[in-house]
């Protein structure tokens, strides 16, 4: 006989579900505010394990905000999205709808921290991969792990510069291949805290729609 499912898992996938359906539906809400502001800057963020479950916003409280703070908040779009591949499809569908509205003029970017780094930048381009009117100008990575130990940039007709700032030890992240620009920081911030800390190092080697935002 099969065992029931216990409240605990139950839980997390109904958690999982109606992030699924709020992300989609605050795209819509985010495409209609861009239209409105002409936010032509869409940046999407993949936080990492727990703390996506858990809608924490990590990776916009620590950098999104500082590119809004800088470069203008009505000028930039942002949206969460879950690392799974289904999310990631779902921010691929996102990043085309702003595609289609703003058209060539639209600066797209790809942040993520941990298992949104490893999963969940790495299942956006790959869901992008055969989308051609994508290109990502900048994608940020903070230790990426999850699916792999070895992490390749891809090429640059579809990101333009790719930053990726990783440590070793405890909890390690791992480098990536052909990274434009890349820094091992161990000892200097907990996996936990590296988006924090290094926030502006990952801003100040970003280009194109992320230069205004340079500390």
């Amino acid at each position: 006989m099969k065992k029931p499912t216990s409240p605990k898992k139950l839980c997390l996938v109904l958690g999982l579900i109606l992030l699924s359906i709020a992300s989609q539906a605050n795209c819509d809400k985010l495409l209609a505010s861009a239209r409105q502001n002409g936010s032509s800057t869409l940046i999407i963020a993949f936080d990492g394990l727990g703390t996506a479950e858990m809608g924490m916003g990590v990776l916009q409280r620590r950098l999104v905000d500082k590119v809004k703070e800088r470069c203008g908040a009505n000028k930039i779009a942002s949206q969460d999205f879950y690392y799974s591949k289904r999310g990631a499809q779902k921010a691929v569908n996102c990043a085309l709808a702003f595609h289609k509205e703003f058209g060539s003029s639209l600066s797209l970017h790809v942040v993520g921290h941990s298992f949104g780094a490893g999963k969940g930048v790495f299942n956006f381009i790959k869901a992008a991969k055969n989308t051609t009117p994508l290109v990502i100008e900048n994608a940020i990575t903070f230790d990426p792990r999850g699916y792999s130990y070895r992490y390749s940039a891809p090429s640059k007709k579809k990101v333009e510069n790719f930053v990726n700032i990783y440590q070793k030890i405890p909890l390690a992240g791992r480098p990536v291949k052909g990274a434009d620009f890349e820094r091992v920081v161990t000892g200097k911030a907990s996996h936990v805290g590296l988006t924090r800390v290094f926030s502006d190092m990952a801003l100040a080697n970003s280009i194109g729609g992320l230069s205004c935002a340079h500390p």
